[in-house]
């Protein structure tokens, strides 16, 4: 089964549900990292799920982009990472645990066109929320924006 929700999902069932960004969202002057508006979904206690997704960025020629998935309470996640660089032609791949953040960037002024990711996250005992949060890697005047159609799946494992 699979089911596409838009915006902030329900609480997870059999199968795998994608939550899609129904609107860009854009963040100017900021390097602190801040909840998405969409991309989020609350977990089950004590639950594992697989994770993935795709990021569609537009970052000018200096933020660059930086995301952490935020995890309730103790959870725990191992999150990998690859994006294209555009600007200089070659796959680069990072590996998050536990919250750490992930830093995209493009080079030479040129946009990122995606990131794609995909791991594991394991709620604890209380459960409660998954989020995406980003911001610009580098502070800058410019406006980074994370655009319609990114999304993430979920799929409760046990």
């Amino acid at each position: 089964m699979v089911s596409i929700t838009k915006g902030a999902a329900a609480a997870a069932a059999a199968g795998t549900t994608f939550v899609a960004k129904t609107a860009d969202e854009t963040v100017t002057s900021s390097t602190t990292v801040q909840d998405d508006d969409h991309l989020t979904f609350t977990m089950a206690a004590d639950k594992h799920y697989a994770i993935s997704g795709c990021l569609l960025v537009d970052s000018g020629t200096t933020p660059d982009f930086k995301y952490t998935l935020d995890l309730a309470g103790t959870s725990t996640s191992d999150i990998h990472t690859t994006y294209l660089n555009v600007g200089g032609g070659s796959v680069n791949y990072e590996r998050q645990q536990n919250e750490e953040e992930a830093v995209v960037g493009s080079g030479a002024g040129t946009p990122v066109l995606s990131a794609i990711f995909t791991g594991i996250a394991l709620a604890d005992g209380s459960g409660g929320a998954l989020t995406l949060q980003w911001a610009q890697n580098t502070s800058d005047g410019g406006a980074t924006k994370l655009l319609t159609g990114s999304w993430i799946s979920y799929t409760l494992l046990n």
